[in-house]
């Protein structure tokens, strides 16, 4: 299904490109109600597109409050949005007498007072906001809800993961079913308890479900930015195609995925190996890469004489020495066993490797068995350059 075709009642889980954005109001608006009264809140929930955007309910599954969120670069006029919102919100049954509807925004946006909805104050003076800007107001508030012993950082990321893990599972029941989203999110929710437990736990580790989460999340933040950037998802079908497929992977899958874009290095459950495997330079990189060649499936391309991985390969080094660090990490390639070539953005002068091994038997002057274990033990394995690809060299 395309993802053009996802789109359901105004969800941002089902168009992709705000759900990031969706996820961090929702957080905000959580911890702000967590912080201003604990002991009210504590049957309190957050639920993510069922009768908005979010929204918060109490114990009862009465409605507290209606959010809808839009973050759109350079569009101020959602007029029509805020109508449709007020008629939805008329017509719902579970609406608690006090309840509130706000609307989130990255640009300041007008709304006609008649339809009683108001713009969210992300801060005493603003009422616009894009993700980066309420990161840094979540760490603010997260450092007065934390425990004394743990990092802002972690319990953020701790925070983030359980939000977008929600969406994620969400949206894998709404592939795999023919329900409608939103029916599926109404039977979705985040308990507030959740939410204050990781904030006083003492001691946050984030384990491989949080990490990998986080990844798949930012990867596609950022891809959603390039696209705005390039002129809209219509002009890079290639990256709507990734997203799609790179969004159903499980974790085990997102591992393996790390593993062979990110063959240099150890991959690490770690906020150090999520910042690292997460940065725009690699992100970047891997954009690149995708809008020049349709990825399958598995998120790799297999032609008639060989099966070949993307990857964040850039010519910021020595050939040699990016042979060498390849070779030193393939005690980490647990999923290149099938693959004969990376593909990256290596120098073009330089040309592709087709034998990495080989190349480092003539680095190191030395000719070892190679162990058994190791993915260069019965095949070649080699780098190719983004020409080679474009000319079906290897193919």
């Amino acid at each position: 299904m395309a993802l053009t075709d996802r789109k359901e009642i105004n969800s941002a889980i089902g168009t992709w490109s705000g759900f990031i954005y969706q996820g961090l109001c929702g957080l905000l608006v959580a911890l702000r109600m967590i912080e201003a009264d604990r002991e009210g809140t504590k049957d309190y929930k957050l639920q993510l597109d069922g009768y908005e955007d979010f929204s918060i309910l109490d114990g009862a599954d009465q409605i507290v409050s209606l959010h809808q969120c839009k973050c759109i670069k350079g569009r101020k006029n959602y007029d029509a949005d805020l109508e449709e919102m007020k008629e939805k919100r008329d017509k719902l049954t579970n609406l608690r007498k006090d309840a509130k509807s706000f609307f989130h925004c990255n640009e300041n946006v007008s709304i006609n007072a008649e339809l009683n909805i108001f713009a969210y104050p992300f801060t005493k003076v603003r009422t616009n906001c894009g993700p980066g800007e309420i990161k840094t107001i979540l760490q603010d508030v997260v450092k007065n809800l934390k425990a004394a012993e743990t990092k802002e950082a972690d319990v953020l990321a701790k925070l983030e993961s359980l939000v977008n893990s929600k969406v994620l599972n969400t949206q894998q029941v709404f592939f795999d079913t023919p329900d409608k989203l939103y029916a599926i999110a109404r039977r979705e929710f985040i308990p507030f308890s959740d939410i204050k437990d990781i904030c006083m736990t003492n001691y946050i580790r984030l384990n491989g479900e949080d990490v990998l989460t986080q990844i798949k999340t930012r990867y596609i933040d950022q891809f959603n930015e390039r696209v705005d950037i390039n002129g809209g998802m219509d002009k890079l079908p290639h990256v709507e195609q990734f997203i799609v497929l790179f969004s159903e992977m499980d974790v085990e899958q997102m591992k393996m995925f790390m593993q062979r874009i990110h063959p240099r290095e150890k991959f690490e459950y770690s906020l150090d190996g999520l910042i690292n495997a997460c940065s725009k330079e690699k992100i970047n990189r891997l954009f690149n890469l995708i809008t020049l060649f349709p990825v399958q499936p598995k998120l790799h391309w297999i032609t008639p004489h060989s099966v070949q991985t993307p990857s964040t390969l850039e010519d910021d080094q020595e050939l040699d020495l990016t042979c060498i660090q390849i070779y030193e990490n393939r005690a980490n390639f647990d999923a290149m066993w099938i693959y004969d070539w990376f593909v990256g953005k290596i120098d073009e002068k330089e040309g592709s490797v087709e034998d990495i091994r080989g190349r480092i038997k003539e680095i190191t002057k030395i000719d070892e068995p190679e162990d058994a274990n190791s993915i260069f033990h019965e095949k070649k394995v080699g780098i190719m350059t983004i020409k080679d690809k474009q000319d079906g060299k290897f193919d």
